[in-house]
């Protein structure tokens, strides 16, 4: 796809969108301009094929997209990615040197597709938001730190710990190809457009040191987190806005709404315990609770 002078909306369409029923996974190791300023994503057409791969992919169970999500350098952030930060892609970052010649978010992403091709592997039945369920159950957090000190680990309110940096943690294979041969495929996804938590539960956009656009501001961009993986959502939900600056600053929020994405019922039921200290283990034992209450 970018072995060419020049890339179109309907060039990524046709390559998001080849022969969904024939490739299970599909690794992008590309996105906007790595300037620590760029806001971009994909186009409607691309978008439009992604969706379809999803929905219609692999069958019905739906395609499955990785992408690098730290191509942008340290000073960037993943939710000015409109790839990287889509709910219908899976998104990974590199831990540890593998490789002296090609290493990075480049190497990251075909790794992670490899080690979901060894999950579909163990279980082909697993859907797309299967990959994503194990992906975040699976994880670890191992010595995952960020040197700066800007982001720390924190717990959600079902026990997962999340990191803005580096999400849930490192893919472990051998646990998610484990976990795969057992799983029961999620319930159907349920969303709703929202309109009291006590803390803040979720950064999305951290502060970029080169943003230098005054003028355009952000245009109906669409936000994702993760962080609240497995979380009851039923309450009020608070978005709050500020300046990273010692100047004095004057803006504008014109519009906003809320999407929540998830499931109706709780999707880890028929799901057996091996390890009472899993994050299996954690997630069931908060939606028990929450039935029951």
């Amino acid at each position: 796809m970018l072995d060419q002078p020049y890339m179109t909306d309907l060039i990524e369409a046709n390559s998001m969108g080849h022969e969904p029923n024939l490739i299970d996974i599909y690794s992008a190791s590309w996105g906007p301009t790595d300037d620590g300023k760029t806001v971009d994503g994909p186009r409607n057409s691309t978008m439009r094929a992604i969706v379809k791969g999803v929905n219609e992919g692999r069958n019905g169970l739906g395609n499955i997209y990785v992408w690098a999500s730290g191509d942008g350098g340290e000073d960037d952030d993943c939710n000015c990615d409109g790839y990287a930060a889509s709910m219908w892609t899976a998104t990974t970052d590199l831990y540890g040197k593998c490789t002296t010649t090609h290493s990075g978010t480049s190497a990251a992403a075909p790794e992670a597709a490899g080690v979901f091709a060894l999950a579909l592997e163990a279980n082909n039945k697993l859907s797309w938001r299967d990959i994503q369920h194990l992906t975040v159950l699976t994880s670890k957090r191992n010595s995952l730190f960020d040197a700066k000190g800007r982001f720390h680990w924190t717990m959600n309110g079902v026990g997962l710990e999340f990191n803005h940096l580096f999400g849930f943690g490192v893919l472990d294979a051998g646990a998610m190809v484990a976990l795969a041969k057992r799983w029961k495929t999620v319930p159907p996804r349920f969303h709703c457009e929202a309109g009291s938590v006590n803390k803040i539960q979720s950064m999305i956009l951290s502060r970029r040191q080169n943003d230098d656009d005054s003028r355009d501001g952000f245009s109906k961009w669409p936000f994702m987190t993760t962080h609240t993986w497995g979380e009851y959502p039923q309450g009020t939900w608070i978005l709050e806005a500020k300046f990273n600056s010692q100047i004095p600053q004057t803006g504008y929020i014109k519009e906003w709404s809320l999407m929540l994405h998830g499931t109706k019922e709780p999707p880890y039921t028929e799901l057996p315990v091996l390890d009472p200290h899993s994050k299996l283990a954690i997630v069931k034992k908060a939606h028990e609770s929450r039935i029951k209450m």
